[in-house]
């Protein structure tokens, strides 16, 4: 689930992974997108890392409600989108009659 350009969730057998992309640079000084996964329990601890990572650039105290806010409703659209994206499996016909 793809939560803003910086952040993505996946989900397998044993955990979820959060991916955080970061625009860097390579050896040679060019432009590179890069990933750092790490592995969460449950959502609830995902959703702790991001407001975490992203409190961090707030400039002032006072910012961190608005980021909670924004942050939380990118969170719930993203879980809603994925909701979404396997009940239309459920319910496309040619999916259903292929199986």
């Amino acid at each position: 689930m793809k939560i803003d350009d910086r952040f993505e969730v996946e989900r397998d057998t044993y955990c979820w992974m959060l991916h955080d992309w970061r625009d860097g640079k390579d050896r040679d000084g060019n432009p590179k997108r890069m990933k750092r996964t790490t592995y969460h329990r449950d959502l609830v601890q995902v959703s702790d890392v991001i407001l975490d990572r992203t409190a961090g650039e707030c400039q002032a105290l006072s910012e961190l409600p608005t980021l909670l806010k924004a942050q939380t409703d990118r969170i719930v659209q993203a879980i809603e989108k994925a909701r979404r994206d396997v009940a239309n499996l459920h319910t496309d016909p040619a999916i259903v009659r292929a199986a």
